[in-house]
């Protein structure tokens, strides 16, 4: 939590983005135990920079009154999903094998990069002045 109030959370949701694609990007091409050790740590780095993050920008957001419930609601369905995603990662591992299931993970991670991203164009263009005609 110190790094999103140090940083801004937008900024370390990106960072944890690209963290996951790096994690994912070194796993297959890991040729021993040390290395895929590294990818591993980088992916719970990664994955703690947008769900820390996450959780105190939505946080930010909410009143008093509706923090504990709405972050319960949320904690809950992250690990739902999570759980399908681990059963669904087996599955494509099962079938397509470690390296289709690693650059489709690299694609996944960058979504929370990318959401940023845009979300920071979207608010650029609410505040772009107006010119006025005269």
């Amino acid at each position: 939590g110190w790094l999103a109030d140090k940083l801004g959370r937008s900024k370390v949701i990106f960072l944890g983005g690209l963290i996951l694609s790096l994690a994912c990007l070194m796993a297959p091409f890991s040729n021993g135990v040390a290395w895929l050790a590294v990818a591993l740590f980088l992916l719970g780095l990664g994955w703690n920079f947008c769900f820390v993050s996450g959780s105190t920008l939505l946080s930010d957001v909410l009143r008093a009154e509706e923090r504990g419930r709405i972050q319960g609601l949320t904690d809950t369905m992250t690990n739902i999903v999570s759980g399908f995603a681990n059963l669904g990662s087996g599955l494509i591992f099962a079938v397509f094998g470690f390296t289709t299931m690693s650059w489709l993970t690299i694609l996944i991670g960058l979504i929370p990069a990318a959401l940023v991203l845009w979300s920071r164009a979207v608010r650029r263009k609410d505040i772009a002045p107006t010119p006025v005609s005269g």
